[in-house]
């Protein structure tokens, strides 16, 4: 039935299995544009060229590393839940919107490293754009996955609770009066021009106090340093708009 839909430009896959195909051949549909996998096994080969948004969630992508699987008009791709198998043998030429919903750490943690160890490392994602969407998170382990993405231009955290001072301390840099040794440390994502930081009601005010103060400082920083953020915005809930840090 989906191979017969010749002009389908979404589909979504709920709990189902793409079986691989007699003959090794491709499920294709050059139509395609926005793809959603929810409990989902994908075994098949997929030939979907002008693919932009893909989304897995509790997915798995059964592919090898021989044999990946290419978008080379994938602009978004959303990560909900899950491990990192649904996306190790994906490879996406174009610069992409990462966006991460993961408020499991006993799978985040996981995730993260497998998309960088497997995925962001060898060069098979460019990502420009972060979304991470978590409540808790050690904040190195937060530092050695958004510090290793080159050319990152913007970030945006949503749900934390947890207070990463060490991650705000690496954003920020070595301060003006830091030992000779630090002097050649650069502050992480140096690319980054835009920075938005999402603190949810539920956090205590004590919390979000110095989580504002501590991106504040790292943006007053970066402004005085070689890398300065352009855009830095915190989300004020009682108006529901972004608000400029500074």
């Amino acid at each position: 039935m989906i191979r017969s839909a010749s002009h389908l430009t979404e589909l979504r896959v709920w709990y189902l299995k793409l079986p691989y195909l007699p003959g090794d051949e491709s499920l294709s549909i050059p139509s395609l544009l926005t793809l959603v996998l929810l409990g989902a096994e994908v075994e098949c080969k997929l030939d979907l060229p002008n693919l932009q948004t893909l989304t897995i969630n509790s997915s798995t992508v059964s592919k090898s590393e021989a044999d990946p699987l290419i978008f080379p008009s994938l602009t978004s791709m959303t990560i909900i839940k899950g491990g990192p198998d649904g996306l190790l043998h994906i490879r996406a030429p174009k610069p992409l919107i990462l966006d991460i919903m993961i408020f499991d750490t006993l799978s985040l943690i996981p995730t993260l490293n497998g998309i960088m160890n497997h995925v962001i490392l060898l060069g098979h994602l460019s990502i420009r754009v972060l979304r991470l969407t978590t409540r808790e998170i050690n904040p190195q382990s937060l530092t050695d996955f958004v510090g290793k993405i080159l050319h990152l231009e913007e970030v945006e955290f949503h749900g934390l609770i947890s207070r990463p001072k060490e991650f705000f301390d690496d954003l920020a840099g070595p301060p003006p009066s830091a030992k000779t040794q630090l002097i050649n440390k650069k502050p992480i994502c140096t690319s980054l021009k835009t920075f938005r930081l999402h603190i949810p009601p539920i956090a205590s005010s004590t919390a979000e106090k110095a989580m504002m103060k501590w991106f504040r400082k790292a943006v007053e920083a970066r402004k005085k340093g070689m890398y300065p953020i352009e855009e830095a915005f915190y989300w004020k809930t009682d108006l529901e708009i972004w608000v400029p840090v500074l």
